[in-house]
Parts: C-alpha cells; sequence; structure tokens
C-alpha cells in the first residue's frame, strides 16, 4: 500500500539525512512561544489544525473510508479529554469502531496531543507521529494524492508505527 506523510513542513527545508532544517513550532503545548520572530497564536494554530482535518477528510472519500478502529490508544490529558465535547470522546476506548465525523474528532484530539492512537481498517490507517506528522496509507489510494493549500503529501514514506493497517 502506498504511505503518504502529511505536515506542514516543506521538504525542500530537509538536509541530506532528511532532518527538517527550520525551527518552528511542532505541537500545540507551543502556542505563546515564539518561532522566527512570531509568536504562535491560538488562531494560528487552529488554521493549520484545521488543514489537516480537510486534508484528512479528503484521503477518507479518496480511500472511501467508512469506517476505522481505535488501535494502541493512550490518554495524555484526561482533564482535556473531559472538557472536550463531541460523539467522539464518549465511550472512547481502544478497539472502538469510528464513523467519519468519530475520526474527525479523534483526529484533532491526537493533533491537540490530548491523546494518541492509530485509526486502522482492513485496507487503511491513519498514524499519527511526532512533531505533527500524519501517515495514511490505503489499498484505494491511486494516482495524485488530494491537497491543501500550507500542508506538503509526501510520497514513499513510511509511518514510524508499523503499517500493517489491521
Amino acid at each position: 500500500m502506498p504511505v503518504f506523510r502529511i505536515s506542514k513542513y516543506d521538504p525542500s527545508l530537509r538536509d541530506a539525512g532528511g532532518a527538517y532544517t527550520r525551527e518552528e513550532w511542532t505541537s500545540h503545548g507551543d502556542i505563546g512561544k515564539v518561532f522566527d520572530g512570531a509568536e504562535l497564536t491560538l488562531a494560528e494554530y487552529l488554521v493549520v489544525e484545521a488543514r489537516y482535518l480537510e486534508l484528512l477528510d479528503k484521503f477518507l472519500g479518496w480511500g472511501r473510508v467508512k469506517k476505522l478502529k481505535v488501535c494502541g490508544m493512550e490518554v495524555n490529558d484526561r482533564a482535556s479529554l473531559q472538557r472536550c465535547r463531541g460523539d467522539a470522546k464518549q465511550g472512547l476506548s481502544e478497539g472502538v469502531w469510528l464513523e467519519k465525523a468519530e475520526i474527525r474528532e479523534v483526529a484533532r484530539l491526537a493533533l491537540r496531543e490530548v491523546l494518541w492512537c492509530r485509526l486502522e481498517g482492513q485496507e487503511f490507517y491513519v498514524h499519527f507521529g511526532y512533531d505533527f506528522y500524519m501517515y495514511i496509507s490505503g489499498v484505494a489510494l491511486k494516482g495524485e494524492p488530494p491537497a491543501v493549500t500550507g500542508l506538503f503529501v509526501e510520497t514513499n514514506c513510511e509511518s514510524p508505527h508499523g503499517n500493517d493497517g489491521s
């Protein structure tokens, strides 16, 4: 299956070993910190987060995904999880199958580092990596991947969390 790495990091700014060479924010926890002379605001963070969720929606449609299962769930911030609203947090646990709207909400929680998990189906997966990376793979993902302004979709990447999609 093809594996796509989605990030806000321009691949042209990587060194020969693949390391990103520019100092940028890498998590929700960086809100309020200064990068390249500018403070990361909540509003700026939310614009980028929305782009990730929009691209995730496009990949789910491209892969004709209806449901994905929560795998390897770890809760990093129980208080924030309790404050969250939406159907996804109701009964959210290891092994639960999520519909598309719930997938989006759990992805938001993963991007914000409230929790970590893999979202997997028989022939499709979404994995969340450190430093605001998202990995997507699926058997039906053939041709040119979808795009969203401000994000980069790299091909032939491997998820650091395995690639069996089951």
